[in-house]
């Protein structure tokens, strides 16, 4: 039957008979819970984001492995993943929530690729270029949290295992290649130096040591 809220995104689990569907609060207008359908059946709420500043969207990783919700405040990104073949499991966050921190989350052949990156902090920009932290970097972990044995840093010394790249700045989004399978990722850099990059293993992309703008308070 008709919805009393709006829906403002969708996806299927892989089950072909269930559906998560995301409804906008009746009077802020602001998307704010998900649920999951069972056809047939009454519609169960899976999730209710309580902070006004933030607003949720679903949809499903490149490889239909996840069912993804994504929230985001104006500084603020997180993930919570659902196995697609389990849709009656327990949706479960990526990372906690940290105010500040934004990140995206993809999954390829077993593995989940996480996307850090450096808080626009100065601090954020240091740690981009160091292996000991996880800021500026794309991380790569096995779907079970264990880190991948080929992982490029695996068994080196100083150096994070789970790092699968490193001297990003601000990552606004990935996806997977249709056909290399190969990470893509765009980049809000500094004033006229977006970027698009191919993420690949043990790379490093510079941040902060190179840019191709200039800051947005002016200067190189």
């Amino acid at each position: 039957g008709p919805l009393a809220e709006r829906v403002t995104s969708v996806t299927w689990a892989a089950d072909g008979g269930t559906v998560f569907y995301v409804t906008e609060h009746a009077v802020t207008k602001r998307p704010d819970t998900l649920w999951r359908l069972e056809l047939g059946r009454t519609p169960v709420k899976v999730y209710d984001e309580k902070d006004e500043l933030f607003s949720i969207g679903v949809g499903r990783t490149k490889d239909k492995k996840f069912v993804v919700l994504g929230s985001r405040s104006t500084d603020t990104w997180d993930r919570w993943l659902l196995p697609a073949a389990t849709p009656g499991g327990e949706l479960r966050p990526v990372l906690p929530r940290e105010k500040g921190h934004k990140y995206d989350v993809e999954h390829r052949d077993g593995t989940l690729f996480i996307t850090l990156g450096d808080r626009s902090i100065t601090e954020g920009r240091m740690q981009a270029q160091r292996m000991d932290g996880l800021l500026g970097k794309i991380v790569r972990i096995n779907s079970d949290g264990t880190i991948p044995k080929d992982n490029p840093f695996v068994g080196k010394e100083g150096g994070r295992p789970e790092i699968w790249s490193l001297g990003h700045r601000t990552i606004q989004g990935a996806t997977l290649h249709p056909t290399t399978g190969e990470l893509w990722e765009v980049e809000h850099g500094t004033r006229g130096g977006d970027e698009i990059n191919i993420s690949r293993k043990g790379k490093d992309y510079g941040w902060p040591t190179i840019a191709y703008g200039i800051e947005y308070a002016g200067g190189a």
